[in-house]
């Protein structure tokens, strides 16, 4: 199974965008504000192309397992695919593959911080959503979101970015001593 490259293409994925928002929100704060319309352009294709390279694998993920028709592993999208999961998956495909691949085609979008971090935000409450489409069919019985979901989830949010904040205050945001600063900074693309 392609399960290792799937999970370190949804994680690519989220990392991207992640990174995305945290400029987006330091920039608002004041900080790093020598990046440019070059640097948002870049991050855009970086992820627009990790969200093409995720459909990729998932797709091949999904080929791979249909074809083999080993049961050890078609349990997983039977699972997946009944019921109301069938909805959730269809949803994800539309959620995290077609909406941001159209938004993400435009240069302006890809140019624009604000743009650029309403589908990178976007991206990361779609992969909540495919952690709890992961998950929960094998929690429950049928799917029945529970306000105990969205705690957990804020809960070690919460924790991962105090431990972030806490880390980051005692360190440099700005590379000052990277060799190639004067190339990145001055990037036309």
């Amino acid at each position: 199974s392609l399960f290792g490259v799937c999970n370190y293409a949804v994680c690519a994925q989220a990392s991207l965008a992640a990174g995305t928002v945290l400029i987006a929100l330091l920039r608002g704060g004041g900080y790093l504000l020598m990046m440019n319309h070059e640097h948002f352009y870049l991050m855009g294709k970086l992820l627009f192309g990790f969200t093409i390279f995720w459909a990729y694998i998932a797709f091949g993920q999904y080929l791979l397992i249909w074809y083999a028709n080993i049961p050890e592993e078609t349990i997983f999208y039977n699972d997946h695919n009944r019921g109301y999961w069938i909805y959730l998956t269809y949803f994800l495909a539309v959620g995290k593959f077609l909406f941001p691949v159209i938004y993400l085609l435009a240069q302006d979008t890809k140019k624009s911080l604000r743009a650029l971090t309403f589908i990178a935000a976007w991206i990361l409450f779609m992969h909540g959503v495919e952690l709890y489409w992961f998950i929960m069919p094998y929690a429950h019985d049928g799917m029945c979101p529970s306000w105990q979901d969205f705690a957990a989830f804020l809960t070690v949010g919460s924790i991962l970015g105090f431990a972030y904040i806490q880390i980051a205050a005692s360190a440099s945001l700005f590379p000052t001593r990277d060799p190639r600063l004067v190339e990145c900074l001055t990037i036309t693309n």
